[in-house]
């Protein structure tokens, strides 16, 4: 009686562990789908907002092309319904997210996003100077849209964010407009003259570039915004330094002759370095084919509009950036 009752038992352990394993093998989740499944949560946007004010400021790590990458979002903290989405694309190949940049327009009730770019701010990656950091724009648009549900983008890029600005823009349709600032066309131009002025710098652009120009033209041709810049279907407002040390003049000439190509119609302006109207105009600033330059800003529609401040070097003046946001508020109103 006592064996019987034993073999009983051990019957009845032996059929449970049996059904509590074909439970597990129910439930179990293959291994490639645990792995697809920790990706997609490594993938997905992280918000860290704090208030300040009126204003919502977050800081943002994003997925782009398997890279984390860090960004900044300001956006008014009673938003409404189909704001604009401000992209402001800085530039330089070390330089940080703009927090009061960001704040100024958020307070003007837009919301703006900036992308730190692959290889700086604490973003993974390595510089790529106007290549990768154009998908993190895109990236970072994305995101923010579906966050925000922001309707319609403006960028602005300053200096090397400019290339960034109209390369990202070029591959979008709810473009509204692109301001940039001190912007090359031609890197290529940009290494030479460094070669005169700054030799010290010349290593990291050739790091960066994969060589010179000579040694690598591919590199450098394919950084150049000039194709992308004829594809943007929006305004473009392009405020240029006429004593730029990094840029040469020409290279206005050359995004002139290539918006008119794309049968842009754009308006060339003189101004002073503070922005007053009537300089005395330099004939070596008028572009050959262009004709009398206005000497005032016009209102701003859907036209382009090019503004040379006369003696003015490689920086952004308070003029530049009023004219700048008034771009943006005739071509992206407020709701």
């Amino acid at each position: 009686m006592r064996f019987f009752l034993v073999l009983v038992f051990f019957v009845l352990v032996l059929a449970g562990l049996q059904a509590y394993q074909k439970t597990q093998q129910g439930h179990n989740v293959p291994a490639d789908t645990q792995n697809t499944q920790i990706k997609k949560d490594l993938q997905q946007p992280e918000w860290n907002t704090t208030q300040q004010g009126t204003i919502n400021l977050s800081r943002v790590r994003y997925d782009s092309e398997g890279l984390s990458i860090a960004g900044l979002v300001c956006a008014p903290r009673k938003l409404k319904d189909n704001t604009p989405l401000i992209m402001l694309e800085h530039g330089g190949f070390d330089t940080s997210t703009d927090p009061k940049r960001c704040a100024e327009y958020a307070r003007l009730g837009y919301v703006i996003a900036q992308s730190a770019y692959r290889g700086q701010g604490g973003s993974e990656g390595k510089v790529e100077a106007c290549q990768g950091e154009v998908q993190d724009s895109l990236a970072l648009k994305q995101v923010v849209q579906e966050r925000l549900k922001t309707r319609g983008v403006v960028h602005i890029g300053v200096s090397l964010g400019g290339c960034i600005a109209l390369k990202a823009a070029a591959q979008q349709k709810d473009v509204k407009g692109v301001a940039i600032l001190v912007t090359p066309m031609d890197f290529a131009q940009q290494i030479r003259i460094l070669r005169a002025t700054r030799p010290d710098a010349l290593d990291r652009w050739y790091q960066i570039f994969g060589g010179t120009p000579e040694d690598a033209p591919e590199q450098y041709e394919k950084r150049q915004p000039l194709k992308e810049a004829a594809l943007v279907d929006a305004p473009v407002l392009n405020l240029v330094a006429a004593q730029d040390p990094l840029i040469p003049y020409k290279q206005l000439c050359d995004l002139l002759v290539v918006r008119r190509k794309a049968d842009r119609t754009v308006k060339v302006v003189h101004l002073a370095r503070n922005g007053s109207a009537s300089p005395p105009v330099q004939e070596r600033y008028i572009c050959e084919g262009e004709g009398k330059p206005a000497l005032q800003l016009p209102a701003f529609r859907q036209e382009d509009v090019f503004v040379t401040y006369y003696n003015l070097y490689h920086t952004s003046t308070p003029h530049m950036w009023k004219t700048v946001q008034n771009f943006v508020f005739a071509v992206a109103p407020r709701p």
